[in-house]
């Protein structure tokens, strides 16, 4: 469903309902209002929003908050690149209704090569969080 189309919202729990599953979603949404209004409908059991879409770490961390206080798991959307995907793991390292964090995992040779050494590798589902100023990570001159 489109970020800017919740109008279905009403037709879509009782399909949900009927079929028993968990539905997650809203990878594409923007902001905090936006999801407090999926979740209100009490349509989606988890949210996925995506740092490079609600506008950085506060925003994604504002609406995991409201996922928490609505009883909603929060599991960000995270197909990026290098950055958005570190972005993602210091918000998935705070978060206390973390369901998982949904990540890359061998689409482009050069995910890793843009960060040599420095993309924390996810071993045993758990990854150590880059250690530095910012988000962790030296950005290259080249590549």
């Amino acid at each position: 469903m489109p970020p800017e189309d919740t109008r279905n919202l009403e037709a879509l729990k009782p399909i949900k309902d009927e079929i028993g599953g968990r539905l997650a979603g809203a990878e594409k949404g923007t902001n905090a209002d936006y999801f407090l209004k999926l979740m209100a409908a009490g349509v989606y059991d988890v949210i996925m929003p995506d740092v490079k879409y609600t506008g950085g770490l506060a925003p994604t961390l504002r609406i995991a908050e409201l996922a928490l206080d609505q009883g909603v798991d929060f599991s960000p959307h995270n197909p990026s690149g290098p950055v958005c995907h570190i972005a993602s793991l210091h918000v998935a390292a705070v978060v206390p209704n973390l369901l998982i964090l949904e990540h890359q995992f061998d689409e482009s040779p050069l995910f890793n090569s843009i960060f040599p050494d420095s993309v924390p590798l996810i071993q045993n589902g758990h990854s150590p969080l880059p250690i530095g100023s910012g988000l962790g990570v030296n950005v290259p001159v080249s590549f």
